[in-house]
């Protein structure tokens, strides 16, 4: 078997193990939550020299 086939076989086991828990928690039950999305700031990291700086502290 390659490479390829074993990572597919073990995408669709973690994926049909993720929803039999779903199904048993109820958690689209009776409908998904609806939930709000918002994109992080673009540049999310402090600069390294701030952050050298706090380690050496």
């Amino acid at each position: 078997m390659d490479l390829g086939t074993v990572a597919d076989r073990l995408a669709q086991a973690v994926r049909k193990q993720w929803d039999e828990e779903a199904a048993v928690r109820r958690m689209n039950d009776p409908y998904p939550l609806p939930v709000a999305w918002c994109a992080a700031d673009a540049d999310p990291v402090e600069p390294w020299s701030l952050l050298t700086q706090v380690a050496r502290a």
